[in-house]
C-alpha cells in the first residue's frame, strides 16, 4: 500500500517498488527500492533529503516488532522543473542476522507479513535571494506499512540463501556423488521451499519421498541385526544405529502420505516440518547414499 507524508506542506506519495536480499558475511541485507512522487512538484523541485529510520515487521495484524535501523544508500534528490520527471528513487537497506531472519520465519509461519518503516529526516532547499539559512531546511517524519505477499518474501529468502545458510543445512553435492544423493538433496530443497510457503504437510511428505530416493523403500523394513523391540541395540554397529534414526523418520513421514483414521487428524506445523527436514539433511550429510 502507498503512504503519504508532507515536506513544506507538499504531499509526497511513497510506494515500495522492489524488495530484495543480499547474503553477506555473517549478516544479510534487506534492500528496499521506494519511489517518492510529490503531489506539488514545483514546491520540491531540486530539494535534497537526508533520511534515516527504523524497520519493523508484523504478522496477522499482530504487534509490531523491531528489526533494525534502516538507512539510505544514495542521496535523495527531487528533479528540477526543467528535467521533466517527477518521481525520485530512494534506495534503503537494513541488516539482519540469521537469528533475526529465523525469528521472522517462525512468526510468519508461511504467510504474508507487513513491513513498517518509521522514517525521519531533513529537506534542504536552495536559497532564493537573501533568505535566512533557517528557511532553507525543513524537518519531516512519517510512518508507512507495506504488505509483503508470501511469494514475494519467499523470493527474498531465496536471494538470501536461506535454505543453504540458515536453520536447515541442505547438502550441495557435486558430480562425484551418486544420483540418489543428488536427487534426495533436490527433494530436500523442495521440502524447504514448502516450509517457506507454509505447506507443512507437503514438506514432510517430500522428505518421505527423499528417504525413498536415498535409501530405498525396503529401508523401512526390519533391520537384519535388530529385533522388532530393538533388544539387540547394545550389540548393534554404527550403521544399524543410524538405521534406527531413519526408521523413526520413516514412521513420522509416512503419516503425511496417508489419511487413514489414525493420521487424518494430524495437524502439521512449521516446527514439525523443520524438525523432519533438519534430521533428513543431517542424515544425508553424514552418510550420502551410494
Amino acid at each position: 500500500m502507498d503512504a503519504f507524508f508532507a515536506v513544506r506542506q507538499a504531499q509526497i506519495k511513497s510506494a515500495l517498488k522492489r524488495l530484495g536480499g543480499e547474503r553477506g558475511a555473517g549478516t544479510h541485507r534487506l534492500s528496499l527500492e521506494l519511489e517518492w512522487t510529490p503531489m506539488k512538484p514545483d514546491v520540491l523541485a531540486g530539494a535534497r533529503l537526508l533520511a534515516t529510520g527504523d524497520l519493523e515487521f508484523s504478522v496477522n495484524q499482530g504487534a509490531r516488532k523491531p528489526i533494525s535501523p534502516i538507512q539510505t544508500f544514495l542521496p535523495i534528490r527531487f528533479p528540477m522543473r526543467e528535467e521533466g520527471a517527477q518521481q525520485t528513487r530512494v534506495d534503503m537497506g537494513a541488516y539482519l542476522t540469521p537469528a533475526q531472519l529465523e525469528a521472522i520465519e517462525q512468526d510468519r509461519s508461511g504467510g504474508p507479513l507487513m513491513l513498517h518503516l518509521r522514517l525521519q529526516g531533513v529537506a534542504f532547499f536552495d536559497a532564493p535571494g537573501e533568505i535566512e539559512p533557517a528557511a532553507l531546511t525543513d524537518a519531516f517524519w512519517f510512518e508507512c506499512a507495506h504488505e509483503i505477499k508470501a511469494a514475494e518474501w519467499v523470493e527474498v529468502l531465496r536471494q538470501l540463501g536461506y535454505a543453504q545458510g540458515f536453520l536447515i543445512q541442505v547438502p550441495l553435492y557435486d558430480g562425484a556423488v551418486s544420483r540418489q544423493a543428488a536427487e534426495a538433496a533436490r527433494d530436500l530443497q523442495q521440502a524447504v521451499a514448502a516450509i517457506q510457503e507454509g505447506r507443512f504437510r507437503d514438506a514432510v511428505a517430500t522428505c518421505r519421498d527423499a528417504l525413498e530416493v536415498a535409501y530405498g523403500s525396503s529401508d523401512k523394513d526390519a533391520h537384519p541385526e535388530l529385533e522388532y523391540k530393538v533388544t539387540g541395540i547394545t550389540a548393534a554397529d554404527k550403521a544399524a544405529r543410524f538405521w534406527l534414526v531413519r526408521q523413526a523418520l520413516w514412521a513420522v513421514t509416512n503419516a503425511s502420505k496417508h489419511r487413514d483414521p489414525t493420521t487424518q487428524d494430524i495437524e502439521w506445523e512449521r516446527k514439525d516440518a523443520v524438525a523432519v527436514a533438519s534430521v533428513l539433511a543431517a542424515l544425508l550429510e553424514q552418510d550420502p547414499p551410494l
